[in-house]
């Protein structure tokens, strides 16, 4: 149910957030977990880290969107797109079963900031107390 201008609950809103992030680490855990060997799971977790920072840097590196209007798409899909091209890179050199997973794993990491930002946003506009005035 959403929230009239602080009339919701900011508990549904960090359970929303909380669920959120569960939903992220578990897919991340079962994509990793996927992995054929010790080594191909370690670069996964390696890759995930880096297009978790990747993603980031890009997102809140660019700080007036490339339109100067602030828009934040353009910035989301370019931190998508970026660490999307690393784990397509990665997926070349290993030439293997493990290709899907290192591009998928690369585009996850970039969502759990550039999309976290999002779930927030939305999480306490729409069940928490947040207004916008």
């Amino acid at each position: 149910m959403l929230a009239v201008c602080g009339g919701g609950s900011n508990a549904t809103a960090i359970v929303v957030i909380l669920a959120a992030i569960l939903i992220w680490l578990l897919v991340a855990y079962l994509v990793i977990r996927t992995g054929r060997d010790r080594d191909e799971q370690v670069l996964l977790v390696a890759l995930l880290v880096i297009s978790v920072l990747l993603g980031g840097g890009v997102f809140f590196g660019v700080q007036e969107g490339f339109s100067g209007s602030g828009d934040d798409l353009g910035k989301f899909v370019l931190s998508l797109l970026i660490a999307g091209a690393v784990g397509a890179g990665i997926a070349l050199v290993i030439r293997g079963r493990g290709a899907v997973r290192a591009f998928v794993i690369s585009s996850w990491g970039a969502l759990f900031l550039t999309g976290g930002i999002y779930v927030l946003f939305i999480a306490f506009l729409g069940f928490g107390t947040g207004c916008l005035s």
